[in-house]
């Protein structure tokens, strides 16, 4: 693949990756918010549509990003490892937050202490994966 089309991948798998944890943000936010479980189960399928994109650019990033400094040789950048470093973090944090929703939709019916003790442990992951995903970017323009 040429760099162009690796770099239009790597772009597009960071903004579905960005826009999947922003938007599944808003939408658990929804779900604590919510007074019913009604309220809940709907703005709880909000964050399993999103999902997907979360999945997507937590695959295509990485990959993309390897394959556009492989080939360009900026392998040896120190930038480039410390840009990987953050995204292995951002990759763990979701990967980890992904179990966590698993395990807190079994309570989104009945809410209570159970989810939002959940949500509370999840706004902790998601934050730290959202935030890993910008400070990438600032490496490169900082460190270059």
């Amino acid at each position: 693949m040429t760099y162009t089309v690796l770099k239009l991948l790597h772009t597009f798998g960071f903004v579905a990756w960005f826009v999947g944890l922003i938007g599944t943000t808003s939408a658990q936010v929804a779900v604590r918010k919510a007074g019913s479980a009604d309220g809940r189960v709907a703005a709880w399928s909000v964050v399993n549509r999103l999902i997907p994109f979360e999945i997507a650019g937590m695959i295509i990033t990485p990959l993309a990003g390897l394959a556009m400094a492989i080939s360009a040789g900026m392998f040896k950048m120190g930038f480039v490892h410390t840009k990987l470093l953050l995204v292995v973090i951002a990759v763990a944090f979701n990967v980890l937050l992904l179990v966590m929703r698993k395990k807190a939709g079994a309570h989104v019916t009945s809410g209570g202490p159970e989810l939002g003790a959940a949500l509370k442990r999840m706004a902790m992951f998601q934050g730290i994966a959202t935030l890993m995903l910008p400070a990438a970017v600032l490496a490169i323009m900082f460190m270059r």
